[in-house]
């Protein structure tokens, strides 16, 4: 199958107001990554006021 992602109902805009629920996956096979780093964007309202900043997240494996 190889490697790649899968975006299960988190695709298109997010309009203020709205929450989205849905799955982040990722296909690996036969590889030796033993760590994921996601990153997010800043937050803003619809009045374009800051309410959160931009995150990093890691993910560690083991082999």
């Amino acid at each position: 199958m190889g490697e790649g992602y899968l975006l299960e109902k988190l695709n298109g805009v997010l309009n203020p107001g709205e929450r989205k629920n849905g799955n982040i996956g990722f296909n690996v096979e036969n590889s030796t990554i033993n760590e994921i780093q996601l990153s997010t964007s800043d937050v803003y309202s619809e009045h374009e006021k800051l309410l959160d900043k931009a995150k990093t997240l890691d993910f560690h494996f083991e082999q």
